[in-house]
């Protein structure tokens, strides 16, 4: 798309995050609200911290956090990420930052970042395990049973949270 380095971040994001907003989307479209939820936000944004972060972009880099919110949100970037800025502002929104720290942890367990070997999420969602065969745009070919989990995970602290939070 871009043809450099942060294009190429704004496409790992993208591919990254799609699968997972398609899921959401797959009862009828996504539920109303998505797009303006805490939740939602914070998880989706510290998927785009930690993926674009791995892929090379910095993390103050607001063009493509816009340029990767278009394509996620159809158009919707610039309002998307005024959002975002609005409940980050003090005091911040208590679960735009629940949503973050787990997507953080969501991001780092299935790119191999990080382990978390007695996390009682991860036993849970290595006992519930998944089909997912690619997570956050990434396989781990070496240890299939990372990406099951991850995509576990994925379900466990994103979309049964909203679909409790917005009834999807």
């Amino acid at each position: 798309m871009f043809g450099d380095k942060r294009g190429k971040a704004v496409d790992a994001i993208v591919d990254g995050l799609k699968p997972v907003i398609r899921f959401s989307a797959m009862h009828g479209g996504l539920p109303t609200g998505y797009w303006q939820d805490p939740y939602v936000l914070g998880f989706i944004q510290g998927c785009v911290f930690k993926i674009g972060e791995h892929a090379g972009l910095k993390t103050d880099s607001a063009s493509a956090w816009i340029e990767a919110y278009e394509q996620l949100s159809d158009g919707q970037g610039k309002a998307v990420v005024t959002r975002i800025r609005e409940l980050n502002r003090p005091p911040r929104d208590k679960d735009l930052l629940l949503g973050m720290g787990n997507a953080v942890f969501c991001v780092s367990y299935a790119l191999g970042l990080e382990d978390y070997p007695d996390e009682s999420v991860i036993l849970r969602a290595r006992k519930a395990g998944s089909d997912y065969a690619t997570v956050f745009g990434h396989t781990d070919r070496k240890n299939p049973e990372r990406t099951r989990t991850a995509g576990a995970l994925v379900h466990i602290l994103f979309h049964n949270i909203v679909s409790e939070r917005l009834g999807h």
